[in-house]
């Protein structure tokens, strides 16, 4: 139990001082030791561990880890009946099929972010709701619907500044330049 806590706590400092190989490194320990817990571990308690090394994948344009850290976060999340963390890890897996930028990824990319903006309306989390809907807007503009992109993305636009959330802001701000 203190080798997952601490594992994961170095992964998470790593992750902040982009030291992304040990930060890797350290949340796959984290896990490994997981499976030597006892009494068994809670599923919620790998949530973040999952997150933090998808997160650390995709900096390191290693998409494919990443998709398949927020996969497992997302079926640990459902398990433990944690709904905005699963909404947490659609909106990662919307935002990490993009970032492919790859025209087959725009499906899983739509699909991710239905599913959050739904969770997100559920539980009221307007982070969510601003990141997923900033997705449907760039899922709108690659198909060229450019009205539904740009009244998409000020919905987004309109949550993150009402709320703050600069990095929404930016993603939507860039968009909305684009196609203008």
């Amino acid at each position: 139990g203190k080798a997952f806590y601490y594992l994961a706590l170095a992964g998470d400092k790593a992750r902040q001082a982009y030291a992304t190989q040990e930060a890797i490194s350290f949340y796959t320990q984290s896990i490994e030791a997981s499976g030597q817990m006892v009494p068994e571990k809670d599923d919620g308690q790998l949530l973040a561990v999952y997150q933090g090394r998808g997160l650390v994948s995709m900096s390191l344009t290693r998409f494919d880890d990443a998709i398949a850290d927020f996969h497992e976060m997302r079926r640990l999340a459902k398990a433990s009946n944690d709904v905005p963390m699963e909404a947490e890890s659609l909106s990662h897996l919307a935002y990490c099929h993009f970032v492919k930028m790859s025209d087959d990824q725009i499906p899983f990319m739509e699909q991710y972010a239905l599913e959050a903006r739904a969770l997100s309306e559920k539980t009221g989390d307007q982070n969510i709701l601003s990141k997923s809907l900033g997705m449907l807007g760039v899922v709108h503009e690659t198909r060229g619907n450019l009205p539904e992109s740009i009244r998409v993305l000020r919905q987004s636009l309109e949550i993150c500044r009402r709320e703050g959330y600069k990095g929404a802001l930016v993603q939507d701000l860039f968009h909305l330049a684009q196609q203008a």
